[in-house]
Order: structure tokens, then C-alpha cells, then sequence
């Protein structure tokens, strides 16, 4: 995908948003002293057992079952 070339904001926004879950309330992180705001949009990972969001930097993360993640985590398109 040339991202140089695309003008229109919408199809930006959409690509930049299908790597992302927005949260639906405010979590801690498992370590640190960082909280995963409601409402923001965070990097999301997941594999066979887990789903884990990252802050924008990598550094902090919180890991939830599947379970879990349907209670806190939005769809997203």
C-alpha cells in the first residue's frame, strides 16, 4: 500500500484504526504506573490465548483472556 499517496483523511484514518482497539473504560497497565485511557484507540496483538494492547510506545501493555477483552475492548471496523 503507497500511505505517500493517499489523499483522502477517511481511508487514512480507517488504516490507521484496523491494528487499534478503542477501550470502553479506563485500565491499569500489568506493570508500571500507566493507565489505558476510555475512549483512545491502542495497539492491539493477540495470539491463541490472549489479547494485548500496547501504549503508543511499546512500553506498557495489559493482557486479557478473550473473555476479558469482549468486556473492555470495542470492535473495531
Amino acid at each position: 500500500m503507497d500511505l505517500d499517496n493517499i489523499d483522502d483523511i477517511e481511508e487514512l484514518r480507517k488504516i490507521a484504526k484496523s491494528s487499534r482497539v478503542k477501550l470502553r473504560e479506563d485500565i491499569n497497565s500489568d506493570r508500571g504506573n500507566y493507565t489505558f485511557k476510555k475512549g483512545f484507540w491502542y495497539i492491539v496483538d493477540q495470539d491463541d490465548y490472549y489479547v494485548y494492547i500496547y501504549s503508543d510506545d511499546w512500553v506498557y501493555s495489559k493482557t486479557f483472556t478473550y473473555r476479558e477483552a469482549s468486556e473492555y475492548l470495542n470492535n473495531c471496523d
